[in-house]
């Protein structure tokens, strides 16, 4: 029950200093002199606060959606580099090797 209760507590702190720290970032944005991001700034603060849910949905989904784009890419290079390994093994040439195949059989004059 104890190691429970020093776990909770814990992950309760490193969550608080998680938000301790998103907000002296978003303080340190507000300090800019830079219209555009303060208007944007401005322009967040009236949306969440209009459907505080909604928005947190909207920010949750969106994470998730750039997550899974970053894992596709990730399985789309593994298959890439299995698929170079696998011709590298098998020596099949690439579409390069062809074209400079065919320029070294090509008469020179």
């Amino acid at each position: 029950m104890t190691v429970a209760l020093i776990v909770l507590l814990t992950q309760a702190w490193d969550q608080s200093r998680q938000h301790r720290d998103a907000d002296f970032k978003y303080r340190y944005l507000l300090l800019s002199d830079n219209q555009s991001l303060l208007d944007l700034l401005h322009q967040t603060d009236s949306v969440y606060l209009i459907d505080p849910g909604r928005f947190s949905r909207h920010v949750i989904q969106g994470e998730q959606e750039r997550q899974e784009r970053l894992e596709n890419l990730q399985r789309l290079q593994d298959a890439k580099e299995q698929q170079r390994q696998m011709e590298e093994k098998l020596k099949i040439p690439g579409p390069q090797s062809k074209t400079n195949q065919k320029r070294e059989k090509s008469p020179r004059r």
